[in-house]
């Protein structure tokens, strides 16, 4: 029997929700009051990993795989990409219908109900600095949500509802890919539904510069780790996924704002160094959220961060939108896991229109 562990503090109860096979969540206790100490994690069992997400955020490690497969929900409407022939001469790859999520099982339950569950109670019990004015983009992370979820909950809590085209700028893994791609699907499968891809990134696979997705990389990670999220705080939306390489920040930038209106929402998908000690870590990442909230492309473009080209693109954009910038929250793994000699570093940082930012 394979079980997806998950532990969550909230109202004052500890509830453990397991996945059972097919089965639906089960709430093992939720009667009994916890006391969770900031000096050590919470011991709930002895023979199952386990964590906590408090104001201390506590969140287990994120170990144990689902055993069911991500289930078929109802299919949404989606707008195709054109097959129109692209600026350079070649047209994009066929697009499949809907690429159901990989990272359901992994990296998330595929169960739909305690994903929901899970989501909601990292947003409920994320905290941070407090943004006045709207995010119009968002520096968010994708490690597995029981380490890196706390932070990212922390910036889409701040969210309005109301965005309705989401470009999702993401790292791409292949070391030789070169400019901008889209992933050849029509949609988007996670437990939670269909997220349809917008025509906008029909039209921008056709600008030059952009070429066919690198193999195996219509499902990504850091493109699926922030669907759930944008599934529960948002009303309706679109998305357009884009895989950055070695891309040109201000070209691909240029590119990308024809299309931006009051309803569009950047997020670029990006963790920050990794497999460092607690402290190294944390020092390497207080100079890169520096380097971003302070329109430093130079420091950025040395930095660890997985995903600089896509942050440097949401910079330049920011830069000629005239927006601010917000660190809205910082972890690393060594706070959410407990396990500090090799760390991945988060943070969620927003970038403003309107009325200038301030703490809570």
């Amino acid at each position: 029997m394979r079980l997806w562990p998950a532990v969550f503090l909230g109202a004052g109860s500890l509830i453990l929700l397991l996945v059972v096979s097919s089965a639906q969540p089960v709430v093992i206790s939720s009667a009994q009051p916890v006391a969770v100490s900031s000096a050590r994690p919470v011991a709930v069992s002895s023979a199952q990993p386990a964590g906590g997400v408090s104001s201390a955020r506590q969140v287990g490690k994120d170990q144990a795989q689902a055993a069911q497969p991500v289930s078929k929900v109802q299919e949404g409407q989606s707008s195709q990409p054109s097959s129109r022939a692209r600026g350079d001469g070649k047209k994009p790859a066929a697009a499949i219908k809907s690429a159901p999520s990989e990272a359901g099982g992994q990296y998330y339950p595929p169960n739909p109900a305690m994903l929901r569950l899970i989501v909601q109670r990292l947003l409920s019990a994320a905290t941070g600095n407090k943004v006045q004015g709207k995010i119009f983009g968002l520096v968010s992370p994708y490690h597995g949500f029981l380490s890196s979820g706390i932070v990212a909950a922390a910036g889409y809590k701040q969210l309005l509802p109301s965005a309705r085209t989401v470009f999702i700028l993401a790292p791409s893994y292949q070391p030789n890919f070169s400019g901008a791609a889209i992933p050849a699907t029509q949609s988007y499968q996670t437990p939670l539904g269909e997220v349809p891809l917008s025509a906008i990134a029909g039209k921008l696979s056709r600008q030059p510069g952009f070429a066919p997705a690198p193999k195996g990389q219509t499902h990504e990670q850091s493109i699926e780790i922030q669907l759930p999220f944008l599934q529960q705080v948002l009303k309706q939306f679109e998305i357009v996924p884009v895989l950055v390489g070695k891309a040109d920040p201000l070209k691909l930038a240029r590119q990308i704002i024809p299309y931006l209106t009051d309803d569009s929402l950047i997020i670029a998908s990006s963790n920050l160094s990794e497999q460092h000690p607690y402290d190294k870590a944390a020092s390497l990442d207080q100079k890169t959220t520096k380097a971003i909230t302070s329109f430093d492309f130079n420091t950025l473009a040395s930095s660890e961060a997985s995903g600089k080209a896509a942050i440097a693109v949401l910079m330049e954009i920011a830069r000629q939108k005239k927006w601010s910038t917000q660190l809205i929250e910082y972890e690393n793994s060594g706070t959410t896991t407990r396990a500090r000699k090799q760390v991945t570093g988060f943070a969620s940082i927003a970038f403003v229109g309107g009325e200038k930012q301030g703490k809570k």
